[in-house]
């Protein structure tokens, strides 16, 4: 009789991390970006449990730009910092618009 083929032991598969650190995009400087994701706590059934939402804490090491946004069960780091970059680009569109107007009713 012969043996069967021995089946090798799959490693399991890491999933890709998430930066938590990022560049800054006020002082445009490399790595000085952290994210602290908060979530709350609360009592459920006489024990402290987490629950889903929280918020998400912004801060650059270097220039002090700080930002907050309210996160949810799904958030990362990532989605932290895209809010932070797309409150930016809102923020810069409406000091254009403002600059276009201010400009077009002056003359």
């Amino acid at each position: 009789m012969t043996h069967r083929k021995a089946t090798g032991i799959r490693k399991p598969r890491r999933k890709p991390r998430l930066a938590k650190v990022f560049n800054c995009l006020m002082c445009e400087r490399n790595d000085v970006v952290r994210v602290e994701m908060r979530r709350k706590k609360k009592m459920i059934g006489g024990k402290k449990r987490t629950v889903k939402e929280g918020t998400g804490k912004l801060e650059c090491s270097s220039c002090h730009a700080k930002f907050q946004h309210p996160i949810g069960h799904l958030s990362a780091e990532v989605d932290v910092f895209s809010a932070w970059v797309d409150a930016l680009d809102a923020k810069k569109e409406a000091n254009d618009a403002a600059v276009a107007t201010s400009t077009t009713t002056g003359n």
